[in-house]
């Protein structure tokens, strides 16, 4: 149990799945009858979900390093700091292969994979309607994208869809985006799972999330696989499940996740600070740490990201882009 608990680093990918599901889900549509107004409302829409919170935590990174290097004429992020990789990072490819290592905002690496993603989706989308269009060939797509996948990472020598995140991680997400929209496709054609089938589903991804972690086996070999079943199983309608899932503190939890994603790398360097070895952290630093992430979400959610957002549509509106 606590195995798999330590592999908590693999939401990366089940976001990816997910993302492809809902981005085909609520765009695929559109791009039947390609136009330049729609690829800019697309891009535009979607940079207004993910950069202006990334470009204001890029600048309190920035502003928090420099009031270390005036107090202490030291910083304590090393060398993870670049000219280079913030002026790639202000742009969303710092991961797109052009830089060694990941700096700033640490995690801010998937955001640019995901802008990535964002960017592709209009022709891979095309592709994928105009050249899968039976449940058998979705089926065939589906085991081609995760069978690369593991075989790009066999290839690389890696133990784990965590590493290598520099060179692997571009084509870790792009894949896995791609399998979540064939995985709309699919439910397009077949609907989504019954009641009896969403718990099969759920009860044998638990026992061979166990299974495969308790042998260590390597992640990339089953965690697409667990996460593209639970996502489709997610899908029933009318269940105790969905019913769950709808529950208001929940949905909240998720709205203010990518807050909570994107501020928690910085908090997590500030709380540590006065603790003066590794040895000497114990649950107080934990539990502020937890509690400075949980009220910094709330308060950039609607501060940043619903501000922001409402300014960017009201300029789609203006242009009549929408």
């Amino acid at each position: 149990m606590f195995k798999a608990l330590s592999h908590g680093a693999l939401a990366v990918d089940f976001f990816f799945i997910l993302s492809g599901f809902v981005i085909s889900l609520n765009y695929s549509e559109m791009f039947l009858n390609f136009n330049f107004n729609k690829l800019v409302y697309f891009i535009t829409s979607r940079l207004s979900r993910i950069y202006p919170l990334h470009i204001f935590m890029l600048i309190v990174f920035l502003l928090f390093d420099l009031a270390l290097e005036i107090r202490s004429k030291s910083t304590i992020f090393g060398n993870n700091l670049n000219l280079n990789y913030l002026i790639m990072s202000a742009f969303l490819i710092q991961n797109w292969g052009f830089s060694k290592s990941l700096g700033w905002n640490v995690p801010a690496w998937s955001i640019s994979t995901e802008f990535f993603c964002y960017l592709s989706f209009p022709i891979t989308e095309k592709i994928l309607s105009t050249i899968i269009t039976t449940r058998w060939a979705i089926a065939a797509g589906i085991a081609v994208t995760l069978a690369a996948l593991a075989s790009a990472f066999t290839l690389a020598n890696a133990n784990s869809l965590t590493e290598n995140i520099v060179h692997l991680g571009l084509m870790r997400c792009f894949l896995e985006f791609i399998t979540g929209s064939l995985l709309h496709k699919w439910i397009k054609i077949n609907k989504e799972p019954s009641k009896n089938m969403q718990l099969i589903i759920l009860a044998t991804s638990s026992l061979f999330i166990l299974f495969c972690t308790e042998c260590e086996l390597n992640d990339y070999i089953y965690a697409p696989i667990i996460f593209l079943a639970i996502i489709y199983a997610m899908t029933a309608r009318n269940t105790l499940i969905s019913k769950f899932l709808e529950n208001r503190t929940l949905i909240h939890i998720g709205t203010i996740s990518y807050s909570t994603y994107m501020c928690h790398y910085l908090l997590k360097q500030i709380v540590v600070l006065p603790v003066k070895s590794i040895s000497t952290v114990n649950w107080l630093p934990f539990w502020v740490y937890c509690a400075s992430v949980a009220a910094a979400s709330i308060v950039m959610y609607p501060l940043i990201e619903v501000n922001s957002r409402k300014w960017i549509h009201k300029e789609l509106d203006r242009l009549k882009l929408r």
